[in-house]
């Protein structure tokens, strides 16, 4: 109990700081502190001198610092992992103008071991589901196709304070005839989950796309319809979208909107054109919903930008305001390259408070 003790004064600091690295790089076999590591139970030396300083370090400048600073007492207490293993010492000395450590003191240190011990764990533990997490939700992304005329580029980050795998996802992929769908879409719901159904929609998008000359706005239905009969735990929003080859330097492209932030058109010169029409409900749901096929063309030098609600989505604003921000921060970009333009797009986002993808496509 009471107060955290008060800073060394100015002068002593240099010697505080290489004492403390001594005690890190110059113990011997028979310093406190290693006999800590080893054994794993605390140790306390209410009554403590420069011979115990000696005893204990390969560095005949520990005692002379020791010396210097003075010392009364000392405790060192283990830092345990769950588990017990242990991760390292925290050790305490006073010196002789202060309190002798005593017993109390002793439990009091013990448990700040432990505490320290658990925060390391913890934030271990933490480390390595994000990594696992992201490496899951990578794999379940596509590599993205080689298009003569075409050229494509995605990104996908992961919001900043999450470990779980989300359900964003992209895709793309050339049909037989040589046209490419090009699709993004965001399964609710941020767990395992979410990813594994993420993984059954992209694969349903291409199972029931590839090959088939349909409208996309027939494709869509027919996606509705599987996701029905199928009895798949599905909510979702997409868009999905075809690009046919050029013809007289334009390519025409069709869209189908099931809920999602509406797609992009970079116009080469610079000027941004929202692909908007009027709101389709989302995948999944308990009632047939009749999709509509919509058409702009692509020319080239133009992008079209498919991305997730991360990207526009905050706490502090609608997403109106949101897509109006992303509008004027696209407007000019004709020129920037796409890897670089999709990099200062996710380095837009201050607060990365959901998943975002992006699939990027300029016309050559």
């Amino acid at each position: 109990p009471g107060r955290a003790p008060p800073p060394p004064p100015p002068a002593r600091t240099p010697d505080v700081d290489r004492f403390a690295e001594l005690l890190r790089t110059g113990l011997s076999q028979e310093s406190i502190i290693r006999a800590v590591l080893r054994t794993g139970q605390p140790r306390l030396g209410g009554v403590a001198s420069l011979t115990d300083v000696a005893r204990g370090t390969t560095d005949p400048e520990m005692s002379a610092i020791a010396e210097r600073l003075g010392i009364a007492s000392y405790l060192s207490v283990p830092v345990r992992a769950v588990g017990g293993t242990v991760l390292g010492a925290i050790t305490l000395v006073n010196a002789p103008d202060r309190q002798q450590f005593d017993d109390r003191d002793l439990l009091t240190a013990v448990d700040i071991g432990r505490r320290a011990g658990q925060s390391v764990g913890n934030s271990s533990m933490y480390g390595e589901q994000r990594h696992v997490a992201e490496v899951l939700q990578h794999s379940m992304l596509p590599r993205l196709p080689l298009v003569t005329e075409l050229e494509l580029t995605a990104r996908y980050q992961p919001a900043a304070d999450r470990v779980e795998v989300g359900g964003d996802w992209y895709d793309a992929f050339v049909q037989p005839d040589g046209d490419l769908i090009a699709a993004i879409g965001d399964v609710a719901g941020h767990d395992i989950e979410a990813a594994a159904t993420m993984g059954q929609l992209r694969n349903l998008v291409r199972g029931n796309a590839f090959g088939r000359p349909d409208a996309v706005g027939a494709l869509m239905s027919h996606l509705d319809s599987a996701i029905r009969g199928l009895r798949l735990p599905i909510a979702a929003t997409a868009t999905l979208v075809r690009i046919c080859g050029r013809r007289s330097g334009v390519r025409e492209v069709t869209w189908c909107n099931a809920g999602h932030p509406p797609a992009l058109v970079v116009r080469a010169g610079g000027a941004v054109e929202v692909l908007e029409a009027t709101p389709e409900p989302l995948l999944g749901l308990a009632r047939p919903t009749p999709r509509t096929s919509h058409s702009t063309s692509l020319a080239t030098g133009d992008t079209l930008l498919l991305y997730t609600d991360g990207l526009i989505e905050r706490r502090d604003r609608s997403i109106d305001d949101g897509l109006a921000e992303l509008v004027h921060r696209l407007t000019g970009t004709d020129n920037v390259p796409l890897d670089d333009l999709c990099d200062l797009l996710l380095a837009s986002i201050q607060h990365r408070e959901d998943d975002t993808a992006l699939l990027a496509v300029r016309a050559r």
